[in-house]
């Protein structure tokens, strides 16, 4: 069951390789730790895990040579050819990529009514020829910024284009959205816009923001006071939460973390598709090796940030009397060795038992779902990490930060501030606009509803 990285703008090939450095270091980097004695074990568990791995998400030729099934598509060649250019051990196919010599100038408009439309022919025989390539094809996976006018614009119109193309594949959307003090002008309009079209074509919407992944990588890096965070450390982190939800698992009757099946669960509402994405620990490389976990700490924090709507175990908000994050559904990826300090199995009656699923999660209203919490499990550890855990919820929390964001394009667009901008360019008109602030209202309103 394989998964196609498209990969749009300069933020979404960024991404996308981070995701792919990622998943190879973690195959082939990994080394037994001081708690997995039995080598021969660990060894044959450790070559199941990397062919999983690679037969997922890449494709290998006569001679060795690994290809990520991933499609790189910008409006400027800078990014695309500098990953192409890199030296992995890996690489990306040359001929699965597009770029222009003109970028989308930071306008949704431009980058969905101009740039996207005159390079479909060009994208759609390239995503047809990767497609080909695989055996099984399970889901899309699109990385993107909701910012930049390639992102936003170009991400939006070929995600709907594969929506159409690809009806029964799995459409999945990683979109980071911009800083709170802003990235460019015209970022809360191309946000809006942006939500407005994925969240009625795509079946699943990984939002990840710049601000939280600043505060993520400013402590991983504390050690090291005099460091300036850059976007590569922000796209570290977000390489390693994909890639700690996409490595293989299992769930409790074996059936393997299949993109479209874990998205499937997590999304069982077309009016409800934003999913948050939490790791449990996240630290400096440094730190790692001297560090011991315990599965009920780890679950205890887990917990705790689901219940607050925070974004990391340090600096955990305790004591908290109301919960202010409702949640619809939740995926829990437990990753690495099964001791006596805690019971996986056993979860439904420890840390989210009966009683704490009818305070926290919302589910009467989808009667369909079986399980609000699933678990997925793999005793190998992930990325150095002895244990660690990823949560994937979909849940109130992104709601509250739209509302905020709703409320400055607003004022904005009450004084018509840019928005000629966006008009005069043609299958753009006032009323698209307006329809996005409709929509992304009623979003909110679903969640906060909950």
């Amino acid at each position: 069951m394989s998964v196609i990285t498209v990969q749009i703008g300069q933020c979404g090939n960024q991404i996308g390789e981070k995701f792919f450095d990622t998943l190879i270091s973690d195959c082939l980097d990994h080394r037994p730790n001081r708690n997995q004695i039995n080598l021969s074990y660990f060894n044959k568990i450790n070559q199941d895990y990397t062919l999983e791995c690679t037969e997922r998400f890449f494709c290998q030729n006569e001679a060795g040579q690994l290809f990520a099934r991933g499609i790189l598509v910008d409006m400027e060649s800078k990014v695309v050819n500098k990953i192409l250019d890199n030296n992995k051990r890996y690489v990306f196919r040359a001929e699965n990529s597009y770029t222009q010599k003109k970028g989308s100038g930071n306008n949704w408009s431009y980058g969905y009514c101009v740039n996207a439309p005159k390079s479909l022919s060009a994208i759609e025989e390239i995503v047809r020829k990767e497609s080909e390539r695989c055996d099984r094809l399970s889901s899309f996976l699109v990385c993107m910024s909701m910012a930049g006018g390639t992102g936003s614009g170009v991400g939006s119109f070929y995600t709907e284009f594969l929506r159409d193309a690809y009806p029964r594949t799995t459409l999945v959307n990683t979109c980071v959205w911009p800083f709170s003090t802003g990235e460019v002008t015209l970022q809360n309009y191309n946000f809006l816009l942006t939500l407005n079209k994925l969240h009625e074509t795509s079946d699943g919407l990984i939002l990840l923001e710049n601000d939280t992944l600043h505060q993520i990588s400013k402590r991983i890096n504390s050690i090291n006071a005099n460091k300036e965070i850059t976007f590569d450390d922000l796209n570290m982190v977000i390489g390693h939460k994909l890639a700690s939800i996409m490595q293989p698992c299992l769930g409790s009757s074996l059936q393997k973390n299949y993109l479209n099946e874990v998205i499937g669960e997590l999304c069982p509402h077309p009016d409800y598709k934003l999913l948050s994405l939490n790791n449990v620990p996240m630290m400096s490389a440094q730190s790692i090796e001297f560090s011991s976990f315990k599965w009920n700490s780890l679950y205890k924090n887990a917990r705790q940030l689901l219940y607050t709507g925070g974004f990391m175990d340090e600096g955990l908000k305790w004591g908290v009397e109301k919960s202010f994050n409702k949640t619809i559904s939740l995926a829990l990826f437990a990753r690495g060795v099964n001791d006596s300090d805690y019971e996986h199995s056993d979860l439904k009656n420890g840390f989210f038992d009966a009683e704490y699923l009818k305070k926290h999660f919302k589910t009467r209203a989808f009667g369909i779902m079986a399980e609000p919490v699933r678990l997925w499990q793999h005793t190998r550890p992930f990325n150095k990490y002895e244990k660690s855990l990823s949560m994937l919820g979909n849940s109130q929390m992104p709601a509250f930060k739209i509302d905020t964001l709703i409320d400055k394009a607003w004022r904005m667009f009450m004084s018509k501030a840019y928005v000629h901008q966006y008009v005069r360019y043609k299958g753009f008109d006032e009323e698209n606009l307006l329809n996005a602030f409709i929509f992304n209202e009623q979003l909110v309103k679903n969640y906060m509803s909950l």
